[in-house]
This record gives C-alpha cells, sequence and structure tokens, in this order.
C-alpha cells in the first residue's frame, strides 16, 4: 500500500496476464496523469474564483468558509498572525501572459521560500495574491517582503510591479478582511502617484490642515466605541465630519479609509451583542464603502451602524436580567420544585437561563454557599417541618423531600441534624409536651 502497488499477481506469473495488468496500470496512470492536468489548469480559474467571492461576499447568501476553501485549493497556513498582499503588473498580451506570470510566482514563491511563510495564487489576469502567515504580528516583515518581490521582478524584468499590503489579523477567516484591505488599497494606485508599495494604512494624501484635531477625534471615538458609548459615537461622528468639511483638499481616498478603519470597529461590537454573529456581513459594510461618492455618505452608513448597535445592545440589556434578580428566580424555583427527585443544577440553569456554572458562582457570591448545600438545607427543613407536624412514615418524608431511597435520606438528615429523622421527630414531641 506504502508503494502505491496497482495490483498483486500469483506466482508462477503467466506472461499473458502480466501484460494485461502493465496495460491496465499503465492506462490507470495516464488516467491520473490527465485529472492531474485537468487541475492544474482548472486551478487559475479556481483561485480567481475564490478571491472574486472574497470581495463580493455581499451578494452570496450564505458567508464563505475561508479555511475549508483555502484547503480546496491545496493552501495550508501555519502560524498565529495572518495578512494578505496583491501584486499588479502591467497586462501583457495572451500569448506571453502565462508563462510571465508563471515566471512573476516563481520570482514571489522564492522570497516566500526564504522566509518560510506564506503561499501565492492567481487574483487575475495581471495580479498574484499572497496570503502570509506569521508567528510574530510584524508589519515590517511584511514590508520586507513587499520589498524584496519589488526588487526581484525589477532586477529580473526591469518592469515596476504595484505591491499593497492589509492588515495583519489572528483568526486565518480573517484574511479575507486582509485581502480586501489590499484589494481598496489597490483600487486606489492611481491616487499613489510614483509609490509602488504601500498598506491600507499608508492610503493619504496631503496632511490635513487640522490633523492634529483630527488624531485626537480618531482617539476619542476609538475610546467611546470600546467603552460601549454609541450616544457618545454619534457626537464625535458629526465632529469628525465637520473637521473633514472644513479642510477643503481631503480626497476620497482618506474619506474611505476613515470610513473602513470605523465601520470596522463598529461592526465588531454589534457582533458581541448580537445573537446571531453570522448574520453580521463585515464585507457588505466594505461593499458599501468602496461606492462612496461623498463625506455624507461615509457618515450615512457609519451612524446606521451606530444605531444598529445601540438599538441591539439596549434590547440585550433589557432582557438581561440583574445578578440579584437570576438568583430570586432560583431560589423561587427551588421552592417551588424540592420534591422534584431529579432536580439538579442544570435544571435550575436552564430555567433561568444561564450555564450550571455561572448559577453555582451566583449562589456563592451572592448567597455565600453553592448550589448542593443550599438544596440540601431547603430539603432538610422540609422534612423537619413535616416530622414536626405529620404523623407519617419516614419513606413519605423522604418521598415529599425529593429523595428516592430512604435510606439515604435517614443518613444525609443525621449528618445534617445530628439525629435520625425518628429520633428527630421524638425530640420534637417531647418538646411539645
Amino acid at each position: 500500500m506504502k508503494l502505491n502497488a496497482f495490483d498483486y499477481l500469483l506466482k508462477p506469473v503467466k506472461l499473458k496476464e502480466l501484460m494485461e495488468k502493465v496495460t491496465q496500470a499503465a492506462e490507470f496512470v495516464e488516467q491520473e496523469l490527465l485529472r492531474e492536468k485537468q487541475y492544474v489548469e482548472s486551478l487559475s480559474l479556481l483561485q480567481q474564483q475564490f478571491l472574486k467571492k472574497l470581495t463580493n461576499q455581499a451578494d452570496y447568501e450564505i458567508t464563505i468558509d475561508v479555511e475549508k476553501e483555502l484547503t480546496n485549493l491545496g493552501i495550508k497556513l501555519e502560524g498565529s498572525n495572518f495578512s494578505a498582499i496583491l501584486v499588479h503588473f502591467n497586462d501583457i498580451n495572451d500569448e506571453n501572459r502565462e508563462c510571465y506570470q508563471e515566471e512573476l510566482k516563481s520570482i514571489i514563491i522564492d522570497v516566500l521560500t526564504d522566509n518560510d511563510q506564506g503561499e501565492v495564487i492567481d487574483a487575475a489576469s495581471n495580479e498574484l495574491a499572497i496570503f502570509l502567515s506569521t508567528k510574530a504580528k510584524s508589519k515590517s516583515n511584511q514590508e520586507m517582503i513587499a520589498l524584496s518581490i519589488s526588487k526581484n521582478i525589477k532586477k529580473q524584468f526591469k518592469e515596476n510591479v504595484t505591491v499593497t499590503i492589509g492588515r495583519i489579523y489572528s483568526n486565518l477567516f480573517e484574511i479575507a478582511t486582509s485581502f480586501v484591505e489590499a484589494r481598496l488599497a489597490m483600487n486606489v494606485r492611481y491616487l499613489m502617484k510614483d509609490k509602488s508599495i504601500y498598506s491600507i494604512d499608508d492610503i493619504s494624501t496631503s496632511p490635513l490642515h487640522n490633523e492634529g484635531v483630527l488624531e485626537q477625534l480618531d482617539e476619542e471615538l476609538t475610546k467611546q466605541i470600546k467603552s460601549e458609548l454609541p450616544m457618545k459615537v454619534k457626537e464625535t461622528l458629526n465632529k469628525i465630519s465637520r473637521v473633514l468639511v472644513e479642510n477643503k483638499n481631503i480626497q476620497l481616498v482618506r474619506i474611505k479609509l476613515l470610513g473602513l478603519k470605523y465601520s470596522t470597529l463598529l461592526t465588531y461590537e454589534i457582533k458581541k451583542w448580537c445573537k446571531n454573529p453570522a448574520r453580521i456581513d463585515t464585507i457588505e459594510f466594505y461593499q458599501e464603502i468602496f461606492k462612496i461618492e461623498s463625506l455624507n455618505e461615509m457618515i450615512e452608513i457609519l451612524e446606521k451602524l451606530v444605531d444598529e448597535w445601540a438599538d441591539i445592545m439596549f434590547e440585550n440589556k433589557l432582557k438581561t436580567p440583574s445578578v440579584n434578580c437570576l438568583v430570586e428566580k432560583a431560589i423561587s424555583y427551588l421552592e417551588n420544585n424540592y420534591f422534584d427527585e431529579e432536580l439538579t443544577q442544570q435544571k435550575v440553569a436552564d430555567e433561568v437561563f444561564v450555564s450550571a456554572p455561572y448559577l453555582s458562582n451566583l449562589f456563592k457570591r451572592e448567597i455565600g454557599t453553592n448550589f448542593s448545600d443550599y438544596l440540601l438545607e431547603l430539603r432538610m427543613k422540609k422534612a423537619m417541618d413535616l416530622l414536626k407536624t405529620e404523623s407519617i412514615k419516614t419513606y413519605k418524608v423522604a418521598e415529599q423531600v425529593g429523595y428516592s431511597n430512604p435510606q439515604y435520606f435517614s443518613i444525609s438528615f443525621k449528618k445534617f441534624t445530628g439525629y435520625t429523622p425518628s429520633e428527630f421527630r421524638k425530640r420534637s414531641k417531647e418538646s411539645a409536651s
């Protein structure tokens, strides 16, 4: 099996049978080679289709499983930080394009091999995408790889290429976001003049006259989002809008960059509060920002996000009872169901819509005792009341306080009171008389 044996023949081997098996094996190999050739020929198209889906997820009804898609394309990324780089080169005639693109890819692969951290795939007829995976979250490492690629291509082909870089993320599925960022940066390359290597964070134009004010507002807005203050966020967005309007030299690319940053922060907060975070499509908001033609459009998109965030947060806070209320509900349920033989911590937790460990922690923090001790005390006190006032047998008392085994009940009762049930009944009668 390890040698990929096609078949086995038993001795003595007949020549005719041997030739038949050899012919079958040759046909099998030819079919495998044909399938491999067809796959290789279609791989470029599959890669381009995958990247197109990444940038147009808003047009799909389901979220793309990025990790699965990468695996299907034979791309394996190891590491704890992931990012994307896009390389754009001049388009050439169809006759030489495939050969030229393969040579470019070979140069990039050599750079990645030296750094042992990435894969390169076809992005378009004149673009290649690079997916990086690294142990360290290093922007300088990205820039070093981009610079090496640019230099090596220029050295071999005397041609300048444009290289754009997306942000670094800690989850593999977020490499889709990094690719979209690299694509956004590439889409505005005509504004970058002679700059051939830049990241999504580098997209800027001439400095704002009131850059210091904008930086201060930017920092303020980020803190307000993280502090969950949607109304304050709206106020600061309006301040940022006024600052941008006052600056007459601001270009649309700068507005789009700010919109991309703030929409990322806001969608992250919405997902934290949303019961079904998968329905929040970050790429969809990116698509909207790609299309904006004015500052007002960006502010409208961001205010819409803030409103959705505020509504979801308010709704969840209304539905989430206070800690004291949760404990009260749990105690009330115990008071009304202590006789249930199948009463467990999990059952009570389900009734008040929290996890069993969380309920246990609440009891310890709010009451000073754990759940099982509280339930034991409740049942023992109910049993003591029955033994004092009712002339019923011990096994009946046990049943009425949630014990199916009278012997186990008697052991628990003595451990709690220091007396057996019969001794306790007798002492109670003596005290009463």
